[in-house]
């Protein structure tokens, strides 16, 4: 937690300093008003971050979107999208038995809504806003040994509206720096499938579980965005 006080010193030390050389940062968030351009595209720095910050232990995932994109308009509202997704494999031999484990992960994360912004002053912006998100999960887990095989496979699928609210830091015009949070109420519905090829009557299951959950995401992700 003390690096992460670190970066924010850091980032008022740049703020006071880039004030003193020249103002360049836009006074206004509008795009066609002062003739900034009117696309923006961000990627998920929190890899690169995380190897000289600390965030306690918090894994970049908490926020899975890897590339977002952002529409300005006339006044303060931006139409806003994210997309990410991941893919793990994994196979292990079984210490002293005969034997193999062989694990995969596919997740997939969208959003699409809007976002209202809140001038600050020539470097800072702070925005709230409103997504719809949709996220998509599969796992497969396959044990294979000389008495049986199974394969475990889960599948769920998780939607629902997510409020946001976040802080930009302007470095140039077209240059910028964000974190944000969100709290979402999802509905989920999660399949869990288990097969046996040698005891499918004890061991065979097909459940379906549908339920509501809350997500928070912490504002621990660092976004670096360009317009243009």
């Amino acid at each position: 937690m003390n690096r992460f006080c670190l970066l924010c010193l850091f980032l008022f030390g740049v703020n006071f300093y880039l004030v003193a050389q020249t103002d360049t940062a836009p006074a206004q968030p509008t795009s066609a008003a002062n003739g900034l351009p009117l696309n923006e595209v961000g990627i998920n720095m929190t890899s690169f971050v995380e190897n000289i910050l600390s965030f306690n232990g918090v894994e970049e995932g908490n926020n899975p979107y890897l590339l977002t994109y952002k529409r300005y308009f006339n006044g303060f509202w931006v139409l806003r999208t994210g997309i990410g997704g991941n893919y793990r494999q994994t196979t292990e031999e079984s210490d002293g038995t005969p034997g193999t484990s062989e694990n995969s992960e596919l997740d997939f994360a969208f959003r699409l809504g809007a976002e209202r912004q809140y001038f600050l002053n020539p470097r800072w912006m702070a925005y709230f806003g409103f997504d719809a998100v949709l996220w998509a999960e599969s796992i497969r887990a396959e044990n294979d040994d000389d008495f049986d095989k199974v394969v475990t496979s889960t599948e769920s699928l998780t939607f629902g509206p997510s409020p946001v609210i976040g802080i930009q830091f302007n470095i140039t015009p077209r240059l910028n720096i964000s974190t944000e949070s969100s709290f979402s109420l999802f509905y989920r519905i999660n399949n869990r499938k288990v097969t046996s090829e040698s005891f499918p009557e004890q061991f065979n299951r097909d459940d379906t579980i549908e339920e509501f959950e809350v997500a928070s995401v912490l504002p621990i992700a660092i976004f670096m965005k360009f317009r243009f």
